[in-house]
């Protein structure tokens, strides 16, 4: 049994490692973001979701975001925010995050679009929004990205 256990252990750590690795890429405030960038030249990238209820926010994780393109870009050039506004009662974040997410809508989004992605500076002025997601690849978003922070 002790063997079994083992087994199933060391066969699932990679797959608890994979899913680490990916929410590693996502912080869950301006602040934090900033304090990343305090020794490089990232951009920031705030990205509202509506992760349970929104359907081009899931086409735009599950096509762009969650892709090794994306993710091996990011880890290099960006520090980015998830901005999480979800629906269902199982998804519900802490009442802190909550209003944290809300008071940055306030100040970033308030048109309350979905998905919506921000590029900041340091200095928290905005280079470029994108609104919605059109079926782009990864790599043409990248470039997207690229062209908003030259």
């Amino acid at each position: 049994m002790k063997k079994v256990l083992l087994l199933f252990f060391l066969l699932a750590l990679p797959l608890w490692a994979g899913e680490s690795d990916q929410e590693s890429l996502w912080l869950t405030s301006l602040e934090a973001a900033k304090e990343q960038l305090a020794d490089s030249d990232k951009t920031i990238l705030l990205y509202f979701s509506g992760s349970d209820w929104c359907r081009p926010c899931i086409q735009l994780k599950k096509k762009v975001l969650e892709s090794e393109a994306f993710k091996a870009y990011a880890a290099e050039n960006l520090a980015m925010v998830l901005l999480d506004f979800p629906a269902k009662k199982k998804n519900k974040l802490s009442d802190e995050q909550t209003a944290y997410n809300e008071k940055m809508a306030e100040r970033f989004n308030e048109k309350g679009a979905f998905p919506l992605v921000v590029l900041l500076n340091k200095d928290e002025e905005i280079l470029s929004t994108y609104s919605g997601y059109r079926e782009e690849s990864p790599e043409d978003y990248i470039n997207t990205i690229k062209e908003a922070i030259k």
